[in-house]
């Protein structure tokens, strides 16, 4: 599962940023004789209003009609950056993000925003550039330095990030982001005792921060000493919606599994296996624990679908390479990034056509905020295997990532022509066809996806914006109040 790991810090609300700056954006205007009217900013704040009940059309338009009435007005831009990232159109939320700093360049905030983007599209140098100018003027800047971070992280500076965060932590910036990011760092790094000594105080204070949670538990996971007691960090985690790709759940189950805890194991895998279907791990650590329950054909069933998917343990290669798999999936699944890639050069240095280990890096580049260069590598994986099913579907998810919704489109197709079982393949269907502005179509594969259990707030909201955008309104409000259940 090391492509789902998560890699940005949960989403920070921008637009509420922006309403309050207001004060400060007003006075900038009035020297350029574009002093917002009254209207302007009422139409920001009923959108703003809209944003966080989750009605992501009515936000864009009340928008769209400040600006109409202000053009450049910085707040309503900001606001439709939100809403573009809200959607997942990063492409869109640069653009709009470029638009407002150019309206004020004086707006760090505006600033910011294009500086995340950029880090967000695999531009981590430029992003990092556009950041540090922010810390150059503001260096308690939060969200200069969380994305500062991120983007060191991804240029492969994993010292410089550390110590980017340390030294923010010593001017007292104590952001429970900051310290989220601080401990996959010191997980990366190997070093899960420390993770553990600056999350667990840190926890104790912020009690409903599920990631913060997510990387206490993970580290406990890593102390052999400590596994046990990572069990309810790791309950709270996913009660509280942490990693809703399912890794949590699969790390809990391995805890569990070796408590002999196996109901509760099974439970916790069959709700990663509805997040992740095309995980191996899953059905590895799945087909383990029906054998030992007893339930011999549901073992054998998730064993085939384990062949089906080329786990590294079904694979007839040497056994070398099958232990250098594995290590680099369970570095990948500590957050030990850095040395997953190194694990796997050598393996692809030998045999750069080991569709296994091309498919194990592109998730890796896609969780690290690379989805350019895993493009590449999804690619290459695909000419060993061009009629798989987890492969295509692996290449829409990274081009869907690079805004191209109608690239994205037909490997998705081809892949659901193959296997109309995968319910993930539906799910980035849907949200492709709405992007393009095809509802009616999206509308039957967000249902379908559904139907398959790969539920998500994400794929509830692109449904309901499908079935408003259709004039379905009393259909679309019940998704909307399926997507605040699932939030």
């Amino acid at each position: 599962m090391s492509g789902e790991v998560a890699r940005t810090p949960p989403p920070t609300c921008w637009l509420a940023l922006a309403l309050v700056v207001l004060g400060a954006v007003i006075s900038p205007l009035t020297a350029q004789d574009q002093l917002p009217r009254t209207g302007s900013l009422a139409l920001v704040e009923k959108g703003a209003n809209s944003f966080m009940a989750g009605d992501l059309d009515t936000a864009e338009s009340r928008f769209e009609e400040a600006l109409e009435q202000t053009p450049n007005f910085v707040p309503g831009l900001l606001g439709l950056f939100e809403v573009h990232k809200a959607r997942g159109d990063l492409s869109r939320a640069l653009e709009t993000a470029r638009r407002a700093e150019e309206a004020n360049p004086g707006i760090l905030l505006a600033q910011v925003a294009v500086g995340e983007m950029l880090v967000r599209l695999d531009a981590a140098e430029e992003g990092l550039r556009k950041l540090s100018a922010v810390l150059e003027l503001e260096p308690d800047n939060f969200l200069a330095t969380l994305y500062s971070a991120i983007a060191l992280r991804n240029l492969h500076r994993p010292d410089a990030a550390t110590e980017l965060l340390l030294a923010a932590r010593q001017r007292g910036l104590r952001e429970p982001a900051l310290v989220e990011q601080l401990g996959y760092l010191y997980l990366a790094a190997g070093n899960p005792k420390r993770a553990v000594q600056i999350a667990k105080p840190v926890v104790a204070e912020n009690p409903e921060k599920a990631g913060l949670e997510l990387v206490l538990g993970l580290a406990l996971a890593e102390i052999p000493e400590l596994r046990r007691q990572a069990i309810e960090p790791l309950r709270r985690a996913i009660g509280r919606g942490a990693q809703a790709n399912g890794l949590a759940r699969v790390r809990l189950a391995a805890l569990l599994l070796e408590e002999n805890e196996l109901e509760d194991a099974i439970v916790y895998l069959r709700a990663a296996e509805s997040l992740a279907p095309a995980a191996t791990e899953v059905q590895l650590l799945l087909g383990r624990a029906l054998r030992l329950t007893g339930d011999v054909s549901a073992a054998e069933a998730a064993e085939r679908r384990l062949a089906k998917l080329g786990g590294a343990d079904s694979l007839e290669l040497p056994e070398e390479t099958i232990v250098a798999l594995r290590e680099a999936q369970a570095l990948a699944n500590a957050s030990r990034f850095d040395e997953a890639f190194e694990t796997l050069e050598p393996l692809l240095a030998a045999t750069p056509d080991l569709v296994v280990a091309l498919e194990l890096k592109a998730k890796l580049l896609l969780a690290l905020s690379r989805p350019r260069e895993a493009l590449t590598v999804a690619l290459a994986a695909r000419q060993g295997a061009p009629d798989s099913a987890r492969l295509l579907f692996l290449e829409g998810l990274v081009r869907s990532t690079l805004g191209q919704a109608v690239k994205a489109e037909s490997p998705l197709r081809q892949a659901l022509e193959i296997d109309p079982d995968l319910g993930d393949a539906h799910s980035m269907l849907g949200s492709s066809l709405s992007r393009q502005e095809r509802p009616a179509e999206a509308i039957l594969h967000f249902a379908k996806a559904i139907e398959l259990g790969s539920d998500s707030p994400t794929l509830r909201l692109g449904y309901a914006a499908a079935l408003e955008s259709l004039g379905r309104e009393e259909e679309a409000q019940a998704q909307m109040e399926a997507y605040r259940r699932l939030n």
